[in-house]
């Protein structure tokens, strides 16, 4: 399938083999990665050899080379076309240029349409769906082995239209679903009744967690069996907390000694150092109905003291408030409560938003609603000065006309849709979904099958787009039933019975996040700051669980950058390197491991990590080769 010209070139749609003076290009039959032409079924490998004949051997026989993602318009059958770029560039790296071959690309003869070798098909002209042949591009020094059998599309034959629906089609779909975003996703948003909050509610938090690791976690053993870590049940119990953590401390890495004790110290530290990673001020279920005057004077106060807490830096990395749902009842008082805060946030930091600040809004159940906020937010925009597009916002879903809409269909989409954009989370609201749902109160829960119905719906409908998903919250609080009287003291059976509550709501929540997390849900609620506890327990053990394995296969497939890795029973392509990456992110971002030991158990460079992106890694590695 190709076609044959005297002068030595062998040009075939389908490429399989390309010689360029001492630079082969081939189809490996596994996929395309080094043109960056978008087949799964091909791959294109690029082979430095000698070639007999005026120009001598440039490069060791068994050397080979990648080149990053050229795009190629075409899939399997686009390969010569961006090989004439591609070559040209391997070349310049190994110092030497087509010149110095007698090539001059873009010069050779183009071949006409109707030229056809009587063993091989017809190829398209170039600007046909099978676009990227190589006879004209590279001249009559370029000669192609075609080891493939005949094929019987000529280009009158080609369904074009089609094929164009299809590109376009294509376009549309890489457009809509990008990828995960680069963007950093909290582990945890923390709600609080708007009346409340302070600048110091972050902090306060915090204080509150410690206080409840101190009372009922003290050292690695009682948290880990508290949780339910792995291996827990076989830690000896500890004389005293301070023995206990250094003697786990020196444990195996790997063991649940260790674990327990790198969980326990490492909670302690996130406590201590950034408490909250998102805040939200909440104007809807934890603040409730309240006169006018009230919850204008409590926007302005919320507004006032998220800017102090910018201006002494105390501020949870995300902040940003749950306004009123924007049904006919509430649209009013919802869009006051949000022109107050916004107003006044802005005023106050001198014109300019705080860094993280989001909008929630909650029980979403017609498109308009969504596209209803992106229009205010507009017209804000427009009123304070702000950039187009810097306010945007998350939709809770508890309905379950957010989940499957009036017409059968899965309505997520079309309510991002009707978000213009700004849309950038969906958060799942357990309490209200599973009401919206008959559900009986004794009932609901996370781990209700509709919970998970409405998760598993969220996360396909979902994937690949820029809005991030989160997880609802656990509703039992990990709190104590007894309080001690004033001036006086619990006795021993209270305070067992309190250390006891928690451990039980600490046990839930563990095993909520946990479960959230193994289906890939990064992010979920937290109701109490009693909870953080639990949450980066959870979080932590999830990710140090998994971090040696993730790192022995992200280092084979580093090794290995021109191919695929198989290691052990498990196979490794670039979309798993990107997911490997992305794991190592997620848990320097929130604590779980440093950056130099994601740095030691990777294989990546500081510089590399922050990239985000590994086609973009693997560019610079391959271009440094």
């Amino acid at each position: 399938m190709g076609s044959f010209r005297p002068e030595g070139e062998e040009v075939g749609c389908d490429v399989t083999r390309v010689f360029l003076g001492d630079v082969e290009a081939r189809h490996a039959g596994a996929r395309v990665e080094l043109l960056g032409i978008l087949d799964p079924g091909d791959e294109v490998l690029v082979g430095i050899r000698g070639r007999a004949g005026d120009v001598g051997p440039v490069g060791e026989p068994e050397e080979e080379l990648r080149a990053p993602p050229l795009g190629a318009r075409d899939a399997g059958d686009g390969v010569a076309g961006a090989a004439a770029v591609a070559l040209d560039g391997h070349l310049a790296q190994l110092g030497v240029t087509v010149g110095d071959l007698g090539l001059t690309l873009g010069a050779g003869a183009p071949r006409g349409e109707g030229e056809q070798h009587e063993e091989h098909g017809r190829c398209p002209p170039g600007d046909e769906p099978y676009a990227g042949h190589l006879g004209g591009l590279l001249g009559s020094h370029l000669r192609v082995e075609n080891a493939r059998v005949k094929t019987s599309l000529t280009p009158e034959r080609l369904p074009r239209a089609v094929l164009s629906r299809l590109a376009e089609a294509n376009r549309v779909f890489a457009a809509a679903f990008p990828g995960e975003p680069e963007r950093r996703q909290p582990v945890h948003t923390l709600y609080g009744g708007a009346h409340l909050f302070e600048a110091q509610s972050a902090v306060r938090a915090g204080e509150i967690a410690l206080e409840a690791m101190r009372l009922h976690a003290p050292d690695p053993v009682t948290f880990a069996r508290a949780l339910g870590l792995a291996g827990s049940e076989t830690l000896a119990d500890a004389a005293d907390a301070a023995g206990a953590a250094g003697a786990l401390a020196a444990a195996p890495r790997g063991s649940a000694g260790w674990l327990a004790a790198t969980v326990h110290a490492r909670v302690l530290g996130k406590l201590t150092r950034e408490p909250v990673e998102d805040y939200r001020i909440d104007f809807e279920d934890g603040y409730g109905m309240r006169p006018d005057a009230e919850e204008d004077a409590h926007a302005v106060h919320a507004a006032e003291q998220v800017a102090a807490a910018e201006n002494e830096g105390i501020r949870s990395p995300f902040v940003g408030l749950r306004i009123k749902p924007l049904t006919e009842e509430m649209r009013i008082r919802s869009v006051r409560t949000l022109d107050l805060f916004v107003t006044t946030l802005v005023t106050r930091l001198g014109g300019k938003l705080p860094r993280g600040l989001v909008i929630t809004l909650p029980k979403v159940t017609v498109p308009e609603q969504p596209e209803a906020l992106a229009a205010v937010l507009a017209a804000l925009e427009g009123a304070l000065g702000l950039a187009d597009g810097s306010l945007r916002f998350e939709m809770m879903v508890e309905t379950t006309a957010s989940v499957i809409g009036p017409d059968g269909k899965v309505a997520l989409p079309g309510l991002v849709a009707a978000a213009g954009g700004r849309c950038t989370g969906a958060h799942l609201g357990t309490y209200d979904y599973t009401t919206s749902n008959s559900i009986a109160p004794a009932h609901q829960h996370l781990g209700h099958p509709s919970c998970e119905f409405a998760r598993q719906v969220m996360k396909v409908s979902l994937a690949g787009t820029e809005v991030l998903i989160s997880d609802g919250s656990t509703i039992v609080m990990p709190l104590g039933p007894h309080r001690a009287p004033e001036g006086g003291a619990l006795s021993e059976a209270q305070r067992a019975e309190n250390r006891a509550a928690v451990h039980r709501g600490w046990r839930l929540s563990y095993g909520h996040v946990h479960h959230a997390l193994v289906d890939g849900i990064y992010q979920g609620w937290d109701l109490h700051p009693a909870q953080l506890p639990a949450r980066y327990g959870a979080v932590y053990a999830f990710f140090l669980e998994g971090i040696e394995a993730a790192g022995g296969r992200l280092r084979a497939f580093l090794q290995r950058a021109t191919e695929a890795t198989l290691l052990g029973d498990v196979f490794d392509d670039v979309a798993t390197g990107q997911a490997l990456l992305n794991y190592f992110l997620r848990a320097v971002a929130c604590g779980a491991i440093t950056e130099e030991e994601a740095e030691a158990l990777s294989g990546l460079r500081a510089e590399e990590l922050q990239m985000r992106q590994f086609a973009r890694i693997l560019q610079g590695r391959r271009s440094k080769a």
